[in-house]
């Protein structure tokens, strides 16, 4: 068993389709979570409405998504994080 898998692969291997996964997010506790590959990513915080950057950094790895990224991510097959 692998530690995740792609929503293309969900079918295939637990027989759950992309409509099964939708249904899920939306209308149970089931949550889900996005791999992030090696990626350039700047740290920092909102202050008075602007973004301001402290840091950089590398990060590969899983994402948490709240419900309504969640939700944004199923409906628009995007999301802004």
């Amino acid at each position: 068993m692998k530690k995740y898998y792609r929503l293309s692969e969900l079918e295939k291997a637990f027989g759950i389709s992309f409509d099964d996964a939708h249904y899920l997010n939306s209308e149970t506790d089931v949550s889900f979570c996005i791999f992030c590959p090696t990626s350039d990513v700047t740290l920092g915080d909102y202050r008075k409405g602007k973004f301001v950057g402290f840091g950089c950094a590398l990060y590969s790895g899983l994402i948490s998504l709240d419900k309504s990224q969640q939700t944004e991510l199923f409906e628009n097959k995007k999301v802004s994080l």
